[in-house]
């Protein structure tokens, strides 16, 4: 299992699960014991509510967003299966475990977070750009969504430079020229 993949179905007579997946075919079946062996350190639940929705803030909800991208989630989890930083500190881990070089980082982690990471960053720019604000928002609104779009553009590119589904040497030129667009 990825790091991102969905639970949407279990059954307990036949202890399988439905994930979804990142490859083909997209959707699987696994065991429990395929799902226990799996690399997962941690899963997050989601619950359906009957809560009404709230009025969107369009200058409230692009404040989250950048300061999520400075401070990250406020979490830093310390524990005997893993240890993390969010937000712009994550660039900075990512470099410094890149710099461990070919035999120490991570080819397969890397390849996928650059996947990931690049889908998902490719969405900011469109989103903070669709805020319905007022006019005098309007140019801060359309910088925003620039700067975000930045780094989903240079995440593209190391995820061209070492795709997730493909080859590509996983080698210190590799490495390098990631470096220098995650910088």
């Amino acid at each position: 299992m990825h790091e991102w993949n969905l639970i949407y179905a279990y059954d307990d007579a036949e202890q399988t699960v439905e994930v979804t997946d990142t490859s083909p075919p997209y959707r699987k079946t696994l065991s429990y014991a395929q799902l226990a062996a799996s690399p997962l350190r941690f899963l997050c639940a989601v619950k359906k509510t009957n809560r009404p929705a709230q009025p969107d803030d369009p200058l409230r909800s692009l404040k989250s967003v950048i300061r999520y991208m400075r401070e990250g989630d406020g979490t830093f989890q310390q524990t005997m299966y893993t240890s993390y930083v969010s937000g712009l500190r994550a660039y900075d881990a990512w470099i410094r475990h890149l710099r461990e070089g070919p035999r120490v980082a991570n080819g397969y982690g890397h390849r996928y977070m650059a996947y990931a990471y690049s889908g998902a960053r490719s969405f900011a720019g469109p989103y903070i750009r669709s805020l319905v604000v007022e006019r005098f928002a309007e140019g801060p609104i359309g910088l925003a969504a620039s700067l975000f779009g930045q780094p989903a553009g240079r995440l593209s590119e190391v995820s061209r430079l070492c795709p997730l589904h493909g080859e590509s040497e996983w080698n210190e030129e590799a490495i390098e020229a990631s470096i220098g667009l995650l910088g």
